[in-house]
Order: C-alpha cells, then structure tokens, then sequence
C-alpha cells in the first residue's frame, strides 16, 4: 500500500517552490492503493533513519543562544510537507542505530486518537520552533510497534472521514465572485497571488499552492 516518495520528497519541494503541485510526492511516503491514501490524506509522514548522537532531548537542554537542533529540523519538515501537501496533520517516525523506532505526532493529533481509544499511551514535550511559525508546538512521542498494535486502520480511516467531512462542508462556503473561467486570483486561504486557476471538467477554481477548492457563488 506505501512506497517511498520520489526523492523522498525532493520532486515536490522543487515543484512547490514554483507554486505547483506533486499529487502524492509529499513527505517520505506515498499511497500506491487508494486504501492506503486515506492515510497520506489525514498525515504526511517524515522518516529519519540514523542520527544516532541526536534525540528530541537536544531540544529541550539546548542553551538559548544554541543553533536550530537537528530535531528540530526534522519536525520543522514534517510541519512543511503537512502544509504543502494539505495534509490535516504531520507524522515523524525516526529510528536511531542498535534503538528502537519512535512516532512523534502533534498532540491534537494524539487527543483525537485518544478519544476513540484509550489504550494509547506515551510521552509529550512541549518544543517551541522559530523556523515554523515561532509558536509552540505540543509534540507526543511513542514507540512505533506499540503505536501499530494500538492504532487500528479503522481509527485512521475514521479520522480520515471525518476530516474529509469537514474540509468539505469548509470550501462549499468559499465562494469565488465574478472570476472568468481564464482569470487567475489571488487564494482566499493561503493568500498566494495568482494562484487560483479554473477547472473547466469539474467547473470550480482550484488554488495549485494548497489546493483548496472555490466555487461560483449562487
């Protein structure tokens, strides 16, 4: 059901600097069922093999006046390619050599989990990024075999649902008002300029940066 992205996501990185768009490239792994994009759809997720000297607890102990962390980094990508991909959420799984595998998630994330079961349990710190957008981020951490024996795919798909449910119900109150089918616009969402462009077979305009959908108003 998953493969590794094109490049491990360097396709998608180039085309987004571009204001364009690699449907599935995104992050470090794609769908190659439809099952399977049920997932890439609700989360982007970010892999990081090695890095054996580096943990989330350099984030922590780190001195004010310290360069950004590797962790951070990584977390600082996933947020990107969440973003880029217009995925709901992030997911950061790293394994460092001769140590188990670990799965970060956002903590929203984790509460949503949490509340269709509660047999998932870990860790959370609280990391605060100046490259993202200088805000706190609320970070849970589990080992990964214990978060694929507690996570089902139904707890996925039923969050992929819902959201899906709510994206829709979102973009049919955006409305684009007097647009040529030829015209380009700015995005009311992401504000990118010249970004909205029309669909003549499903007759709605589509931003290419973050790939909301605008529909004529009534």
């Amino acid at each position: 059901m998953f493969w590794r992205t094109a490049g491990s996501g360097a396709m998608a990185k180039t085309r987004s600097k571009t204001g364009n768009r690699a449907f599935g490239q995104y992050g470090d792994i794609q769908a190659t069922d439809p099952q399977g994009q049920r997932l890439i759809d609700l989360c982007s997720i970010e892999l990081k093999r090695g890095y054996s000297k580096n943990t989330f607890a350099d984030v922590i102990d780190k001195a004010n006046n310290a360069a950004q962390q590797i962790f951070e980094s990584f977390i600082e990508q996933a947020v990107l390619d969440s973003y880029n991909s217009n995925a709901r959420t992030w997911m950061l799984i790293t394994k460092r050599d001769r140590r188990e595998a670990l799965v970060f998630i956002p903590y929203d994330f984790y509460k949503k989990l949490k509340n269709i079961t509660s047999l998932i349990r870990g860790t959370y710190v609280c990391l605060h990024f100046e490259g993202i957008d200088a805000r706190d981020y609320k970070i849970f951490g589990i080992p990964l075999t214990e978060f694929l024996e507690t996570v089902k795919p139904s707890y996925i798909k039923k969050l992929a649902s819902e959201w899906r449910a709510e994206k829709r119900l979102n973009t049919e109150k955006i409305v684009v008002d007097n647009l040529a089918a030829d015209e380009k616009s700015k995005c009311i969402l992401c504000e990118e300029e010249e970004a909205v462009r029309y669909d003549k077979m499903k007759k709605i305009w589509v931003c290419s940066v973050c790939g909301n959908e605008f529909y004529d108003k009534p």
